[in-house]
């Protein structure tokens, strides 16, 4: 099950218009039918930003967390309904540059735990994150982005995140990682509004080209 977010945004960064639905699957043909329902109702929509759950290469979507996006050639199919500038963009790349924008740390590195396991079988980290077994694998994760990316700051959201997790998963880092190279950890209540701030950010960015 599915529950996308719609947001209609002015060219200032208000937001207009504001919608959830819950879905089965999402497939190219639901997406132009819900955009062709706020077009209809916002005539002067100017471009389209979509924030997917998966990897983007240029206008493929390489993997996904929905399947059927995977081979749907989306960005081609919206800009020729709609002929409209379509951007693509992984949604967590959106929600760390919005919350960049956000907090006015465009020159610092900034990662959300969006946790993506290495060395793990993707279809044991449903029963792996819950409550009394997610330390291993949050902890696992964290140290290996503190390693590759080497952030200023990892920021947090979720039900199973509280302050005693991220203690102890500090404290699990620590073990391998140099005090000096430890990240400030941070929680949020969650995502959506650095999404909705950095996809407005891509569209500002494709106005001025």
């Amino acid at each position: 099950m599915f529950g996308p977010l719609r947001n209609i945004v002015s060219a200032t960064g208000n937001i207009i218009r504001k919608e959830c639905t819950v879905c089965e699957t999402i497939d190219c043909e639901n997406v132009i039918s819900v955009i062709d329902g706020l077009i209809s109702d916002c005539s002067s929509m100017k471009q389209i930003v979509l924030g997917i759950p998966g990897v983007i290469d240029g206008a493929e979507i390489e993997f996904c967390d929905i399947k059927e996006l995977e081979i749907a050639d989306i960005k081609r199919k919206l800009q020729e309904h709609f002929k409209l500038i379509v951007s693509m963009e992984n949604d967590m790349h959106c929600m760390a540059y919005g919350y960049g924008r956000k907090k006015q740390q465009v020159n610092e590195v900034i990662t959300l735990a969006g946790f993506m396991p290495f060395g793990i079988n993707p279809d044991e980290v449903p029963d792996m994150m819950v409550e009394g077994k997610c330390f291993d694998i949050i902890s696992r994760i964290v140290g290996a982005i503190i390693a590759f990316q080497n952030p200023n700051e990892i920021v947090f959201s979720g039900d199973l995140i509280n302050n005693r997790i991220l203690s102890e998963v500090k404290d699990y880092c620590r073990r391998s990682i140099p005090e000096k190279y430890m990240p400030v950890f941070k929680m949020v209540p969650g995502f959506t509004e650095y999404l909705i701030e950095g996809m407005f950010q891509i569209a500002v960015e494709n106005k001025e080209l």
